[in-house]
């Protein structure tokens, strides 16, 4: 190895001072990193996981009683509807990102039109079944709340 000497300060010394410090910030790094679960997990009271999560959901306003089969399959169709309706959310911002990115050509730019109007009208007729399937869902509590089943 060549040390070489600029005024009067060794260039290893400054690696070593260098590398001093690089282990002082990787120290403190890990030492933040693994306090981190500290932070995460600081629970005041001793409660099982299940039961806490059970609470969590009921406070939240979610059941944990067991459900009709009507209601269970609305609620499927509303989840499905949910993540249908966020694709075609998700393609009305690209094609407005298209539209804006479109640098003035005019076969991108109506791509990006034709493409938004579609994910438009797939996004009301979204809206629209997951307003019927509220309404028949409401409708089917109702009818359900009466008899005596």
């Amino acid at each position: 190895m060549v040390i070489v000497v600029i005024n009067n300060v060794s260039t290893a010394h400054v690696a070593i001072r260098n590398m001093t410090k690089l282990k002082k910030i990787i120290f403190y790094c890990l030492l933040w990193v693994l306090n981190w679960p500290a932070l995460v997990f600081a629970q005041t009271e001793t409660e099982q996981p299940l039961n806490r999560f059970l609470n969590i959901a009921n406070n939240s306003g979610y059941t944990t009683n067991a459900q009709s089969k009507a209601a269970l399959i609305v609620n499927i169709i509303n989840y499905v509807l949910g993540f249908v309706g966020l694709f075609f959310f998700l393609m009305i911002l690209i094609s407005g990102f298209q539209w804006m990115s479109a640098g003035g050509n005019e076969e991108k730019v109506e791509a990006a039109k034709k493409r938004m109007a579609s994910s438009i009208i797939g996004f009301a007729i979204i809206l629209a079944a997951y307003s019927l399937t509220l309404l028949v869902n409401s409708l089917l509590n109702a009818s359900l709340a009466n008899t005596y089943l």
